[in-house]
């Protein structure tokens, strides 16, 4: 039986502009939304900044086996990045490197639309891999750049400030960054695929 898990979500700036599409900047990816940029560095790293304000940082992580945290920067790309011509950024490749443990092939396309990035993240087991969580994002924010006052919300559980570090399992969450500036992670769908 092959698995594939299907993690589409959407990245999107709190107040609103048009999205004009990826451009290359040497290895990285670069989206500008009106005052804020999005930079993907491939295979797996990610950053979201507001002009002359703070950033958040994150990436795909696979949990399995026995506590075993792979990160898909330290993947090994098959295919891509490709920009295309509509601006988006696709590639293809296969994570996992722990001993003994089956690959994982994943294909992700990154698309801007009007108010930010939409990601779609496929996986697919290659043999027995146990997975803990499956796949997650982490974030990380530099603390020295924010006062802690700034409003998170984990939806549909809780909300609170960023100082009070609200800890949960959440199907998405939205952070604030700057002023009227924030970010919100919302998982647009998500699939399991047996075949």
């Amino acid at each position: 039986m092959i698995l594939t898990l299907v993690l589409l979500f959407a990245v999107m700036c709190i107040a609103t502009a048009d999205a004009q599409g990826f451009v290359a900047h040497g290895d990285d990816f670069t989206l500008s939304v009106g005052d804020m940029t999005y930079t993907y560095s491939p295979p797996g790293k990610w950053q979201a900044s507001v002009e002359d304000g703070p950033s958040l940082r994150w990436e795909i992580v696979l949990w399995h086996g026995d506590w075993v945290y792979e990160h898909l920067h330290r993947a090994e790309l098959s295919r891509g990045p490709v920009l295309t011509d509509e601006g988006a950024v696709e590639l293809e490749g296969t994570f996992v490197k722990a001993e003994g443990a089956a690959p994982i092939e994943f294909r992700m396309s990154a698309r801007p639309i009007d108010d930010g990035v939409s990601v779609e993240f496929a996986v697919r087991k290659t043999g027995e891999l146990r997975l803990r969580r499956g796949v997650l994002i982490s974030a990380s924010l530099m603390r020295d750049v924010f006062d802690g006052d700034e409003p998170v919300y984990l939806p549909p559980i809780t909300h609170g400030s960023l100082g009070a570090c609200p800890a949960e399992i959440c199907r998405g969450f939205g952070v604030a960054l700057f002023d009227d500036r924030g970010l919100r992670f919302s998982p647009a769908d998500w699939g399991q695929v047996s075949g």
